[in-house]
């Protein structure tokens, strides 16, 4: 790689690192609260607490308009090209449309909040009294905007630390607010208070620092741009990933429908149960997708780099992700049944095919929505959902009346590889961009090839479960990394590139020795035997 991608491929590796920390932090601390609320309300007050910010969840699906997509895309286009001034009027224009936009519908969804909840009224609760809780919920919708702008500023800037920081401090207000307003007899109220308490946080923090650490530093003066020109250009990029989103909501919302009318309550908690195994992964995905985003906005369409950053982050996205995929599919029933116990017999299954996905990594199934949107071309994203729409729904519903969950998780990985060709065809057509498919396909072997000593050992060692995952786990990464410099995945040149990527996240750069080392020796080895 060229020095220029060299320096995107630092900032990325450190924005994927802090993004996936941040996520995985909120995630086990959400997880600990949940747990707590529902425990302290009880499965009734819990399921209206649930519906009271369902409506105000609704809306916050509509309020976007890509327009963060496109604060991230400029932030980081303009950034580069040392243009502080625009960047600085783009950020402040589109702080002002968003907080705008929050307010109305803030105030749209607190109005008719009559309306709503006698739509949810039972004979459990009165329509009254869920207008009152929706009414307090409805203020989630615009701190949540300001928090989800400053936060895309933030990822535009690299200053991903920052965004993280946010969504952890956010949960651990949630925590603690929560669970105590409850205890003191505040009941729905009070778990309302915790979860509209940590959205204030983290809008305040992030607008902070959004303010102190970035706009504080830009230059102000003399940018002739109205705020009409710099909304219409955001919502002309960001307008189709709205769109895209949406496709994406109604899908989520078809899956559920389809679930519901061809099979059991039984399955569908069978399968939610394997969902949340899927989270680990969807985390460590959506942050380095969200971490190179930038990377592409700031790498010129027409140049090498971007072909050579492209192939670049579907190879190291392989390498990491697919040994996860593969361990957790190994593993789903061990796994499984520590946590949930052997009542949950289908799970395991269910866990495997929801992870089959993530086998498509090596055509670019996390970097290619990331390229597209990075280089301005919102519209094949639009596309790329809307391909994946159309071969998923008629196919779930002829699936799913005869093979259940099965047949909807079949079609799904339909979906998922037809959009997931789509879109690597239209990047090499157009722009030459594409995964390097032979080094792609030694990762795959390296990996299919570490599994094998796995199952040799679950018939000859019987071990308990626990030490079944934890050698298990040791001599699949350990043969995982002895063969990725045998099969010349990586080479001397490539670590010293890796290496220096990894250099300023100093978290990383240390867990990163111990693999720079072995795979050192390796090399060295090799070396001597030619």
């Amino acid at each position: 790689m060229g020095d220029e991608s060299i320096q995107v491929a630092k900032e990325s590796t450190r924005g994927s690192f802090f993004l996936t920390l941040g996520g995985l932090a909120s995630t086990i601390i959400a997880a600990i609260g949940v747990f707590l609320i529902t425990g302290l309300l009880g499965p009734d007050r819990y399921g209206v607490y649930t519906i009271s910010f369902t409506v105000p969840s609704i809306f916050l699906t509509l309020i976007n308009l890509g327009i963060n997509q496109g604060l991230t895309k400029y932030s980081a286009s303009l950034h580069a090209k040392k243009e502080g001034k625009k960047v600085a009027t783009l950020i402040h224009h589109g702080i002002i449309f968003n907080t705008i936009i929050g307010l109305v519908f803030f105030i749209l969804c607190f109005i008719l909040s009559d309306l709503f909840s006698n739509l949810f009224a039972t004979e459990f609760i009165s329509g009254p009294e869920y207008s009152g809780y929706i009414r307090l919920a409805s203020t989630i919708i615009f701190f949540q905007t300001l928090a989800n702008t400053a936060n895309a500023i933030l990822v535009g800037f690299y200053r991903t630390e920052y965004s993280a920081l946010s969504s952890v401090v956010s949960s651990l207000i949630k925590i603690s607010i929560a669970p105590l307003l409850i205890v003191v007899g505040l009941g729905v109220v009070g778990a309302l208070i915790g979860l509209v308490a940590s959205y204030l946080v983290a809008a305040t923090l992030g607008i902070l620092i959004v303010e102190i650490k970035i706009y504080r530093s830009l230059d102000k003066s003399g940018v002739s741009d109205s705020f009409s020109a710099n909304i219409k250009m955001l919502l002309k990029y960001g307008f189709p990933l709205f769109a895209a989103t949406i496709i994406v909501g109604f899908y989520t919302q078809f899956q559920s429908i389809i679930l519901a009318i061809f099979t059991s309550e039984r399955e569908v908690g069978f399968f939610k149960a394997a969902q949340n195994f899927a989270t680990f992964i969807r985390i460590i995905s959506v942050s380095v997708a969200t971490a190179i985003f930038p990377a592409f906005a700031r790498l010129n369409n027409e140049s090498k780099q971007l072909k050579s950053f492209f192939s670049f982050c579907v190879k190291y996205s392989s390498l990491v992700l697919l040994p996860v995929v593969l361990l957790l599919m190994t593993f789903s029933n061990e796994i499984v049944t520590i946590v949930y116990g052997a009542a949950y017999a289908s799970t395991p299954s269910y866990l495997i095919l929801i992870t089959l996905e993530f086998l498509f990594v090596g055509m670019g199934l996390i970097v290619l929505g990331s390229f597209f949107t990075g280089i301005g071309e919102t519209k094949v994203v639009f596309k790329t959902s809307l391909v994946n729409f159309a071969v998923f729904m008629p196919a779930a519903l002829l699936l799913t009346q005869s093979y259940a969950v099965y047949g909807l998780m079949f079609a799904y990985l339909a979906g998922s590889f037809v959009s997931t060709a789509y879109g690597a065809f239209v990047a090499k057509r157009r722009f030459g961009a594409a995964p390097d498919w032979r080094v792609t396909a030694r990762i795959y072997v390296a990996s299919l090839v570490s599994l094998l000593p796995l199952f040799a050992l679950q018939v000859a060692l019987p071990l308990n479960i626990y030490l079944r995952i934890c050698v298990g786990t040791f001599v699949f990464v350990l043969l995982y990394l002895t063969l990725l410099p045998v099969l010349r995945i990586v080479s001397s040149q490539e670590l010293t590139e890796l290496e220096r990527a990894v250099a300023r996240t100093k978290g990383l750069a240390l867990i990163g020795k111990v693999f720079f080392f072995y795979e050192r020796i390796i090399l060295g080895w090799l070396e001597k035997k030619q």
